[in-house]
């Protein structure tokens, strides 16, 4: 038992590690601008601009990475996304937003981890696309928007 609290007291001095949090505010900035890039594209849509589509996350990075600095932009993605789905995880094992033990606060943690894996999914796609020699296969809409 002793062991365990050991162990748990060192992954919870991990998690406040000034290096993690850096790469978890990474994370939070790299999940705004893909929201922000997706709020853009959708405005142009309501202001009947041609170059407006309607994206997900995904279609989010799509965007950003059709730049002449997209590997950089995906690389950024790439390393922020999984800091964040890191940073879901420890919010989810170990607390350190005192959600608490009660069904409501499990709940909370339940959604830090359904958050975690879907950003670690994106992070996945990014970094395949980042791994792989050919182009990015994308549908037609994704190819306008990427040329644009």
């Amino acid at each position: 038992m002793a062991t365990i609290q050991a162990n748990a007291n060192s992954v919870k001095q991990a998690a406040a590690n000034p290096g993690l949090e850096l790469l978890e505010r990474l994370g939070y900035v790299v999940r705004g601008a893909l929201y922000a890039v997706m709020g853009v594209l959708a405005l142009r849509i309501a202001m009947s601009k041609p170059d407006g589509q309607a994206v997900d996350l995904t279609g989010s990075v799509v965007f950003l990475i059709a730049n002449p600095f997209g590997k950089f932009v995906l690389l950024v993605i790439i390393v922020g996304l999984a800091a964040y789905s890191v940073w879901g995880l420890i919010r989810a094992i170990f607390d350190p937003l005192h959600r608490g033990s009660d069904p409501s606060g499990y709940l909370e943690r339940l959604g830090f981890i359904s958050s975690a894996v879907s950003y670690a999914a994106i992070a996945g796609s990014a970094s395949a696309w980042a791994s792989s020699s050919r182009p990015i296969a994308l549908s037609s809409s994704e190819t306008s928007m990427a040329r644009r």
